[in-house]
């Protein structure tokens, strides 16, 4: 009915409203952060991961941030592939971010790239996670204060990555076989979410 049109019209006009209002908080300056993140693994190098970090950098003005940070992360992955065995690992990563935005509103789209390296905290030979990593997401700002926005990202992950298995030639020839089995390198792929807030 025409009460039903109306409140669609107003709901729009509000949406409209948040996206068109220009940011009045910082434009250019120190930012810090916090977040939380949770991964899923693209195919079975790694099952899932969560983490929090926090993420420091200098905006240069509305569209353009340049940063770094550290976050932990506990993840869930491929330890020794004949026996499909996963186990799980503690590990820290420090990492650098480029972000641009494309609009100066309210609520503000943009594209963010991270690079850095994984530390595995956990003890043992096996460090399934640790070296380069590479992560690329696009992601919302949404300005809730003056110098105060949430922000959500969903991205690609690639993380360098250590498993171990038996070679065709270990299980084939028994009375030669080597009872190390091979350390196979790889890169791990993912989707990560994340949910940050910048103060």
């Amino acid at each position: 009915g025409k009460s039903m049109k109306n409140r669609y019209i107003v709901a729009i006009i509000f949406l409209f409203s948040l996206y068109s209002v220009n940011v009045v908080g910082r434009t250019k300056g120190y930012e810090k952060g916090i977040e939380i993140n949770a991964t899923v693994g693209l195919g079975k190098l790694q099952k899932y991961s969560f983490g929090i970090g926090t993420v420091h950098g200098y905006r240069f003005n509305q569209y353009f941030f340049l940063g770094g940070g550290a976050s932990y992360e506990y993840l869930n992955g491929l330890e020794f592939k004949l026996f499909n065995s996963y186990n799980v690992e503690n590990s820290i990563k420090l990492f650098g971010r480029a972000k641009v935005n494309f609009t100066k509103t309210r609520v503000s789209p943009f594209i963010a790239i991270d690079c850095g390296y994984t530390f595995n905290l956990s003890p043992g030979e096996i460090r399934m996670a640790e070296g380069v990593f590479f992560h690329s997401a696009v992601g919302c700002d949404i300005k809730v204060g003056e110098n105060q926005e949430l922000y959500i990202m969903i991205g690609y992950n690639a993380q360098r990555y250590y498993y171990k298995d038996f070679s065709l030639k270990q299980l084939t020839f028994g009375d030669q076989l080597d009872t190390e089995p091979s350390g196979i390198k790889a890169f791990a792929e993912k989707i990560n979410f994340v949910l940050g807030f910048n103060f």
